[in-house]
């Protein structure tokens, strides 16, 4: 049910861009759509951040993927740019219900929160693996009709998601793994959500510029392979998450070596876009955010003072907030500095940010 959920989002999000560019809305294939998305999803998720709760989370799962359907339907209606940026902020309000429940729902029957967490984070990322693939290679063996068939392929797996949500039966009341283990980490949930933020703002660069870069340099079949290997690293790195948060030392270490590597392949892809180059970008992208917003997220649920399914809407809220800003700044960036120099300041602030939230949290979550 959480790759379904993510997959929707994941099979449209690299060929709207494209789809926008065909329309002459190139401000749309600059971000502007995701920021669009984005402000949907974070409509949605203010709106249940006081209605959500553990008992009523998986009707407003089922409901977000139902809407989610319609709304992916709307593209193959609808051809004139309008319209169709009207369907994705359908679709992020949609995405924002589903992806808000469904995580809870899942947490209700998974022992311990690194576990959950972990599990999650892999759905979310085989979606990121499968869905860009698969809708890449349909637009490119079928120019004329691969959007409409990719937008198809979206509402199936929408409504897949959908009949899965409807079969799971429903959880008893009670604590999930994460109530359970509650510990009151020290120190201020806001500070953390403004991390997050920031981490999110610089690292989804790739998600706005990569495949108009890319197809700036004559390289979009080289996408696949940024993909491909940010989903697979950041699987390995989820896959050891127990063992990666044994201690907070290591985990300190570990995120800042991510954002060194990052940084160092962001300044190569930049520079010099290529098969080379977006292999170590994507193998960086994975490994860093993989740490990073697994830390936060157990964070946050540690933090939150209500259930889970708060705490996740909180979470999620700040990334639709993240996203809102990266698509217009980022879009802004590639205006002002150009693709290839939007990415090296990538690099560079999330070296800069990441140092300075390594001191922040070593200073309260590892005083004695």
């Amino acid at each position: 049910m959480l790759y379904f959920t993510s997959v929707v989002n994941q099979l449209l999000s690299f060929v709207l861009p494209l789809q926008f560019e065909k329309m002459d809305f190139r401000i749309a294939a600059l971000g502007l759509q995701l920021s669009f998305f984005s402000a949907g999803a974070l409509f949605s998720r203010v709106l249940l951040l006081n209605l959500i709760r553990e008992e009523n989370m998986k009707k407003f799962a089922a409901f977000g993927l139902g809407l989610m359907a319609v709304a992916c339907s709307g593209f193959l209606l609808f051809t004139e740019a309008v319209p169709a940026m009207l369907c994705r902020i359908l679709q992020g309000t949609a995405f924002g219900i589903a992806s808000s429940a469904v995580p809870s729902v899942a947490m209700r029957f998974i022992e311990t929160p690194e576990k959950s967490v972990g599990l999650i984070g892999i759905a979310s990322i085989m979606a990121s693996l499968t869905g860009p693939y698969l809708a890449l290679e349909i637009v490119k063996r079928s120019p004329e009709n691969g959007f409409r068939l990719v937008c198809l392929l979206a509402v199936l797996a929408a409504m897949a998601g959908f009949l899965l949500c409807m079969w799971i039966p429903a959880a008893e009341n009670g604590e999930n793994a994460v109530e359970k283990q509650k510990k009151g980490l020290p120190g201020k949930t806001a500070v953390y959500l403004f991390f997050t933020a920031s981490f999110l703002i610089l690292c989804n660069c790739y998600m706005a510029l990569l495949t108009v870069f890319a197809d700036s340099e004559g390289k979009l079949k080289d996408v696949v392979v940024f993909l491909v290997a940010s989903s697979l690293s950041s699987i390995l790195i989820r896959t050891g998450l127990k063992e990666v948060m044994k201690t907070q030392r290591r985990l300190h270490g570990l995120l800042f070596f991510g954002a060194v590597l990052y940084c160092a392949a962001m300044l190569w892809v930049g520079k010099t876009p290529g098969r080379s180059s977006f292999l170590a970008g994507g193998t960086a992208v994975g490994l860093f955010s993989g740490i990073m917003m697994s830390c936060a997220h157990l964070d946050i649920l540690r933090l939150d003072d209500k259930d889970s399914a708060h705490a996740n809407t909180l979470f999620y809220c700040v990334q639709d907030i993240a996203n809102i800003l990266c698509g217009v700044l980022w879009a802004l960036a590639a205006s002002w500095l150009g693709y290839g120099m939007s990415f090296v300041w990538s690099g560079v602030g999330i070296l800069v940010i990441c140092g300075v939230y390594i001191l922040f949290r070593k200073k309260v979550v590892l005083r004695k």
